[in-house]
């Protein structure tokens, strides 16, 4: 009987190695889901309790680039998905400075 035959039944390795694969996939989201909360919930916070612009500038601007940083380093993206991902990110950060209710 041929080896490749795909009638064959799948050995014990194959399955351990594709569950491997699904809780490694599987953790992965869940930790740049956590990280992608942790980038906007923070540097809202901050900015929440800042009232002088020059430092709500500040906030944004080394928000961003921390996490451009990040995204670069581990995510496999293009250069254009970054340009994207930093503007993007960006945009929500300066959208909650500008509509800050001043007192």
């Amino acid at each position: 009987m041929d080896s490749d035959d795909p009638m064959k039944e799948p050995k014990l390795d194959d399955w351990s190695h594709q569950n491997t694969v699904l809780i490694a996939e599987v953790t992965g989201r869940i930790f740049v889901a956590l990280i992608t909360g942790a980038f906007l919930v923070v540097p809202l916070g901050l900015l929440s309790s800042k009232s002088v612009r020059g430092t709500q500038l500040v906030v944004v601007a080394v928000a961003v680039l921390a996490f451009s940083f990040l995204v670069a380093g581990l995510l496999k993206v293009s250069n254009y998905e970054m340009m994207v991902v930093a503007a993007a990110y960006a945009a929500v950060l300066s959208v909650f400075v500008s509509n800050e209710q001043t007192g």
